[in-house]
């Protein structure tokens, strides 16, 4: 939600007409007047949304799809999030006009905006020697976000997105949110994964597809490459995840929506993501630990603590050995 400065015309704390959202989530209205001072004129995004105030006077943002299936997957991908302890929006399941669409709170206040990545990344001037994730983690680190959080925060939604197969992650749906005040920035929760779970496809597979954000190539597939761009898996208890697909098939299956069969692939298809990112995770830590290992030689022998292994063993004469055939001592 768009925030407007002012006391009198704050959306985050006055009311506002609400048919023009009614239009642009359903496509029909009982009024041919609208007002264009409401939050849903800057909303952005392809799927019908709209703002509402609910009784509490909470601002909740409303939100369609074009198969069905991608609120659902928003609230699949809350309760992942939950699981491995990664800050996201919560999303719950909700009906409107006959049709599934997803609710949320609204993730500001009304001190606070949204800055995507896209208009952090275009603030400063592309250095070709880094690549896009480490340009965007050191442009989120210039515009005053700690470096180890949006890290932490980089790796988070790149986990997900692996596991939930999200096809749609895009410079405008990550980004930090500031402080309009104090100008403190943080990164902002994982949002807006809905174009998951081979929504709207014919096949349900496994084989490598397009990444977006960092690897969005049409000539080669790079979502295993971008997997790889997690920079921390201790912080990842991919054991946690072991009954998830199947938390998946139940929520797919509650709606009435998706056949069996479907769904029965979905899930099998989510064991094998998540074994996958295990098979990375590992190879990753075997990597470190072979660095750390060849750091430390190094640094013995910069500091000429590492020695030659003796020539001979204790007790035992120069030049003789305890195999003389094969002249090796043990």
């Amino acid at each position: 939600m768009t925030r407007r400065t002012g006391g009198d015309v704050n959306f985050f704390e006055n009311p506002f007409d609400e048919e023009l959202g009614r239009a642009l989530l359903t496509g029909v209205s009982s009024s041919h007047r609208f007002s264009f001072n409401v939050p849903d004129a800057s909303t952005g995004g392809d799927l019908p949304k709209r703002w509402s105030v609910a009784a509490d006077g909470t601002r909740v943002l409303v939100k369609g799809g074009r198969t069905g299936q991608e609120p659902v997957n928003e609230t699949i991908a809350s309760s992942l999030a939950a699981r491995l302890g990664i800050p996201a929006v919560g999303y719950r399941l909700g009906e409107y006009h006959n049709r599934p669409v997803s609710l949320c709170a609204d993730m500001l206040d009304g001190h606070e905006e949204l800055v995507s990545a896209w208009q952090v990344l275009g603030s400063v001037k592309r250095d070709n020697r880094l690549s896009l994730r480490d340009e965007w983690i050191r442009d989120a680190s210039g515009f005053g976000c700690d470096r180890g959080e949006i890290m932490r925060a980089t790796d988070d939604w790149l986990l997900v997105d692996w596991l939930m197969r999200n096809t749609d992650r895009h410079f405008n749906n990550f980004g930090l949110i500031r402080d309009v005040d104090t100008l403190r920035v943080r990164p902002a929760p994982l949002f807006d994964t809905g174009e998951s779970l081979w929504c709207g496809e014919l096949r349900v597979d496994n084989g490598d597809c397009r990444a977006k954000p960092f690897y969005a190539t049409a000539k080669s597939p790079t979502a295993r490459r971008q997997l790889r761009l997690i920079s921390d898996w201790s912080r990842f208890d991919l054991s946690l995840l072991d009954d998830w697909p199947d938390e998946v098939a139940h929520r797919l299956s509650a709606t009435g929506m998706l056949p069996p069969s479907r769904i029965a692939m979905i899930r099998d298809a989510l064991h094998d993501r998540i074994g996958y990112a295990s098979a990375v995770r590992d190879e990753s830590v075997r990597r470190l630990v072979r660095g750390a290992v060849a750091e430390e030689l190094d640094m013995r022998q910069d500091t000429g603590l590492a020695q030659a292994p003796p020539s001979t063993a204790p007790g035992e004469v120069p030049g003789s050995s305890a195999d003389p055939d094969c002249g090796i001592g043990i």
